[in-house]
């Protein structure tokens, strides 16, 4: 029998547990039946409560997403999916939510879940957020891209090394954490001008892109329990690594830039160090924040942590699932070499971005990678204010909260959707899909980061299809499921393809001299037979024919490297395609002379394309001077021939000029 001082405690627990019952009773009672968006269909549990969510996420381990699109089937383009949350799958609910016009605040819970509240990322309302952004949006303008692009390239360059080396030593690359590396090394470059160095790791597995990974299905606890939240990021960072190893490169990181930042605060001097502008000099400099108080320590460190969580994983993302599209269809991946070819003939000299956007085909291999790739998976909260809003024909009350997503996967905007196709944006009606292109956002909280990552996947897929010949290793469309932790977080088989470089070919620019229609030139080389010879520096040579030997005044100009050795001019039979030569100039010569470009490789010098009396022509042998040979006429540029031709006058053959090479389809290890 209990005594009465501990009946009464025991009582008065339980009052308490039932009044709080009672109150949770009344709250769910009022939700289904009076609440302003009780009209709206929906599961009965998920307007009575939001631990009907809490549910889904936490204790059975689904996807948000998924489980938003079966609602949808089962009650239509609206459906309540909380007590106070809607959530849309009507197209134009997107443009209707997100939009120049509407400055709606973000939801609080979900954007919390970050610890990121005093970042361009993470301030609720819209004014705060575009005082910051302000603040920051030179540093990732088109013009402050364009002027930074060679350190994208750079990255790039030691992403190849490294795929290089793999291919060497007989393995495939990881590109699913390569790509992250590589992304996340630019990003930490491009705003603080200190890389992680993430792509120097054995096999891309850089502590910090592991502990990003594995730190994602934490935001799904974070975002439902604040408690957890809070308590996890009040730790000591010692305890932090102790209690949860696989997150300690990001513990790393974040002293990282935490010290970084303790460092600009007390001596801001120490940004004149920095090879190039960061995010620092914008958000400390007076002149930007326009007389508004700069940031706190902490608020720079935060903003900080945003944008190496949205620029380290995204783009790296993207690139990643399209290269995947790519490989599982060999005649895009052939049309994607084909016009990188011609834009990007000679290796060693990679083109600028300003170039590679003008390719139509790459272009509509990102926007189709974009399209397909999650990006931020998560429905995007906003608040209605308290006009109300007009949503898809239906009146929104004040203060609910919604999103809209699907518009990627819809099929009524995207014909055949579940299918990745370049294609689509090609067509004469393409342009009306822009508007539905929303990788990004739309409206006043757009990534700003958009010029960035463009330019990181113009010059990522050039780089991957015109430097190497991929083949997948074993990896399926299975392997690349996810769930949705506000971004994805993939749970199977990375994306492992060999890389297997394509053959670096010596472009050369021979001028010489013959006397007689019938005599067959050789060709030898002089000089160090062990120096590599870089344009515009010359080399001689001496050149002999079979009737007899002469030693005219000739010169070999190198375009990019020389292989040494005794050369031939054989007949060339693994030139597949022609690039647009106009770069090399046209050098005028006169009557019994002419201007032969050739390749040589593996001691070889092939003669790819030959003009001849103004116009261009393929796969010619060049076995005498002039010679007779059939040829296809290519270009209109080059006299406006086409088909083939047949060149057997002599006096015909006074000019000879070889525009270009290109062995696109031999690889050497």
């Amino acid at each position: 029998m209990l005594t009465p001082a501990l009946s009464g405690k025991a009582l008065l627990a339980i009052g308490l547990i039932s009044a709080w019952l009672l109150q949770k009773a009344f709250i769910g009672f009022f939700n289904l039946f009076f609440h302003p968006l009780a009209t709206f269909p929906g599961p009965r549990v998920a307007a009575f409560t939001s631990w009907y969510k809490t549910y889904q996420e936490v204790f059975l381990g689904k996807s948000w997403i998924d489980v938003l699109q079966e609602l949808h089937k089962q009650y239509g383009k609206i459906v309540r999916v909380g007590p106070n949350e809607l959530h849309f799958s009507d197209p134009e609910a997107y443009h209707e939510i997100y939009n120049n016009s509407n400055r709606w605040d973000k939801e609080a819970k979900l954007y919390q879940s970050f610890g990121e509240d005093r970042s361009s990322f993470g301030f609720l309302t819209y004014a705060e957020s575009k005082q910051r952004k302000d603040i920051m949006t030179p540093l990732f303008s088109r013009r402050a891209i364009f002027e930074l692009q060679s350190l994208v390239q750079s990255n790039l360059d030691r992403l190849c090394e490294v795929l290089t080396a793999n291919n060497s030593a007989g393995k495939s690359s990881d590109l699913f954490f390569g790509l992250r590396c590589f992304t996340m090394d630019t990003i930490t470059t491009f705003c603080f001008a200190k890389s992680v160095n993430a792509l120097a790791e054995p096999d891309f597995k850089a502590p910090i892109i592991e502990a990003m990974e594995a730190s994602l299905p934490a935001f799904v606890l974070f975002k439902h329990f604040s408690l957890i939240r809070k308590t996890v990021f009040g730790m000591p960072p010692w305890l932090s690594v102790i209690t949860s190893p696989q997150t300690a490169g990001l513990i790393h990181l974040q002293q990282l830039l935490g010290a970084q930042v303790n460092e600009v605060v007390k001596n801001p001097e120490v940004l004149q160090d920095s090879p190039h502008r960061i995010i620092y000099h914008e958000l400390l400099s007076p002149k930007a924040s326009k007389g508004a108080p700069l940031p706190s320590a902490g608020s720079l460190y935060e903003e900080a942590q945003a944008l190496m969580f949205g620029g380290g994983d995204t783009v790296g993302n993207t690139l990643m699932l399209g290269t995947f599209h790519l490989l599982g269809s060999p005649l895009l991946v052939q049309r994607l070499k084909k016009e990188l070819k011609a834009a990007w003939p000679i290796l060693e000299d990679p083109p600028k971005l300003e170039e590679l956007e003008k390719l139509p085909f790459l272009t509509a291999v990102i926007k189709e990678s974009l399209r397909i790739s999650p990006g931020v998976a998560s429905p995007l909260l906003r608040v209605v204010p308290a006009t109300g809003a007009t949503i898809s024909g239906s009146t929104i009350p004040a203060d609910a909260s919604m999103s809209g997503s699907f518009v990627h996967n819809s099929p009524e905007v995207f014909k055949n959707h579940k299918k990745f196709d370049p294609d689509r944006w090609l067509q004469p009606d393409s342009a009306s899909l822009e508007r539905w292109l929303v990788a990004f956002s739309k409206g006043p909280r757009m990534c700003m980061g958009q010029n960035l990552a463009n330019c990181e996947m113009y010059l990522g897929f050039a780089s991957l299809f015109r430097r190497f010949d991929l083949k997948l290793d074993g990896t399926s469309v299975d392997d690349l499921t996810w769930r949705e932790c506000f971004l994805p977080y993939f749970q199977g088989r990375h994306l492992q393809a060999f890389c297997k470089p394509v053959e670096k070919l010596t472009l050369l620019e021979l001028s010489y001299d013959f006397e007689k229609e019938s005599q067959i030139p050789q060709i030898e080389l002089l000089g160090d037979t062990d120096k590599t010879y870089m344009a515009p520096l010359v080399m001689p040579f001496t050149i002999s024919f079979s009737s007899s030997a002469i030693n005219p005044k000739l010169q070999i100009r190198p375009l990019s490297h020389v292989i040494h050795s005794q050369l031939g001019l054989p007949r060339p039979s693994t030139i597949s395609e022609q690039a647009a030569g106009s770069a090399l100039g046209r050098t005028q010569v006169g009557a019994g002379g002419g201007v032969v470009v050739v390749a040589a490789a593996e001691a070889t010098v092939e003669v790819v394309a030959v003009e001849v009396a103004g116009k261009s022509y393929l796969n010619a042998p060049f076995v005498s001077a002039p010679p007779p040979f059939l040829a296809k006429a290519v270009g209109e540029d080059w006299g406006g021939a086409t088909g083939e031709a047949e060149i057997s006058n002599s006096k015909n053959t006074t000019q000879f000029r070889l525009v270009t090479a290109d062995f696109g389809t031999q690889s050497v290890n």
